[in-house]
């Protein structure tokens, strides 16, 4: 039990002294990105926005993919499941007809389902918060994704 402990402590401060180290290089591949030439022929649509000729792919186009990949999420499948099972969890309660057991089941399921939109939603923030803190972002409203191609010279 004790070498477990030891070990477990030897971990959090392997972790704890790496984590700035780890910050340090996020950073500067970021201004990496930041410094690079700008570029044309860049495509519209799809997840990738780079790696054409004339537009090679830069350190911000990963941000600019990765707020592509966050957004088809939550609009397709965190809004939509959500409100399912808000619904669904109504149904249940409006049909109970009084009977404790499907009553507690729909309870638990509208109380479940508003706890997950709640902290996916306060993630967000927090997310949000960060990249738009270490500069990555500019976040202009709570609502609309991280405006990552303003960073990306296009």
């Amino acid at each position: 039990m004790k070498n477990q402990i030891r070990h477990l402590n030897k971990i959090k401060k392997l972790i704890f002294k790496s984590l700035p180290v780890f910050v340090f290089l996020l950073l500067s591949l970021w201004q990496i990105g930041l410094a690079a030439e700008p570029r044309t022929n860049c495509p519209e649509g799809g997840l990738v926005p780079c790696g054409t000729e004339g537009c090679p792919c830069q350190l911000c186009d990963l941000f600019a993919m990765i707020t592509k990949i966050i957004g088809w999420f939550v609009g397709n499948i965190v809004l939509p499941v959500g409100a399912l099972m808000l619904i669904i969890g109504g149904v249940m309660f409006m049909t109970s007809a009084g009977d404790p057991q499907k009553l507690e089941r729909a309870k638990s399921l509208l109380k479940s389902t508003a706890i997950g939109l709640v902290i996916f939603f306060c993630g967000w923030l927090v997310i949000g918060f960060f990249i738009n803190a270490i500069g990555v972002v500019h976040v202009n409203h709570i609502l609309t994704p991280w405006n990552v191609e303003s960073f990306c010279p296009l």
